[in-house]
């Protein structure tokens, strides 16, 4: 787990659930879709910007994406970005407290 700041944040047994959503052909080609889609994903939201009216909250790792989770939504939204402390890029499998907290404080705020 060399993207997580919290090494022990994702256990074998969680491994194994990743491993057996994956395991098979259709089910790994659909996993890979996701990624395939990110260059006409881009396009599209290029192609039609418009800010959106609804809360956006951008939660990053401290120790990976941090701040820049909000950077990357600024086009579109205005997000409320959060740093989580102690976190890499599994932010709530790293620190599910504080994710639960943040997206309640959003969900209350709204």
């Amino acid at each position: 787990m060399n993207k997580s700041f919290v090494k022990t944040a994702i256990s074998e047994e969680d491994l194994d659930v990743y491993v057996r959503a994956y395991t098979g052909k259709e089910r790994l080609q659909y996993g890979f879709e996701y990624y395939r889609a990110f260059t006409t994903s881009a396009q599209v939201n290029k192609a039609g910007v418009h800010r959106l009216q609804i809360p956006v909250l951008a939660l990053g790792g401290q120790y990976a994406l941090g701040a820049y989770m909000g950077a990357a939504l600024q086009q579109m939204a205005d997000p409320k970005v959060i740093v989580v402390g102690d976190a890499g890029h599994y932010v709530p499998e790293e620190q599910p407290v504080a994710t639960v907290q943040y997206i309640l404080e959003m969900i209350d705020n709204r």
